[in-house]
């Protein structure tokens, strides 16, 4: 157990559960505002948010069996999850204060291409570091625990903070930092990740 535990203090396994902690806590965040935002901004009812959550699973569906797995034949682990990473923020950012429904879907087509990009990639990292360190089953429960664990403390703290603020609306704001936060780890350390 304490090889297990030494390992897991490896400066590339705690930058990759790092990235993955602060791109889920933005997802949940994001999440957790953007029912306010679809109903409050575009005053819909809530089963459009319904449709909203079926597009952006198409477009993560279709970008992570698609799309990402072909740029990852031209392209590096790092430049994809950079990219993915930078473009989830900006779209997420750019959401907080649109007020064109139209606008809104197409930034989410974005969100499903930047999330899908994150998601393959941290998923590939984190296979391949964990049969190189033989731990995969711990690496990719680790990696579930941060997950489970983000979506639970992330709507918290969005419920603790004002909906909206200077026109943006706050849980979207917090997203496009921590996806920024996720881009500044891998800028940093994209070789150790």
């Amino acid at each position: 157990m304490s090889q297990i535990s030494s390992i897991m203090l490896h400066a590339d396994l705690i930058a990759i559960l790092a990235v993955h902690a602060m791109s889920c806590f933005g997802q949940f965040c994001y999440i957790s505002s953007v029912s306010l935002m679809v109903r409050d901004r575009f005053e819909l009812d809530p089963t459009h948010f319904g449709y909203l959550l079926s597009f952006f699973g198409i477009t993560y569906s279709l970008s992570m069996w698609i799309l990402v797995p072909r740029l990852s034949a031209y392209l590096s682990e790092v430049s994809i999850l950079a990219a993915g990473l930078f473009i989830t923020g900006a779209m997420r950012v750019f959401n907080a204060q649109n007020t064109s429904l139209f606008r809104f879907y197409f930034a989410h087509a974005f969100i499903g291409i930047g999330t899908a990009s994150i998601s393959f990639v941290v998923t590939n990292i984190v296979t391949r570091k964990g049969r190189t360190y033989n731990i995969t089953g711990s690496l990719v429960g680790a990696k579930d625990v941060v997950q489970r664990v983000t979506g639970f403390v992330s709507p918290l703290l969005i419920s603790g903070l004002p909906t909206v603020s200077n026109g943006f609306y706050v849980g979207a704001v917090v997203s496009s930092l921590c996806y920024f936060g996720s881009f500044l780890i891998v800028f940093q350390g994209g070789r150790r990740v």
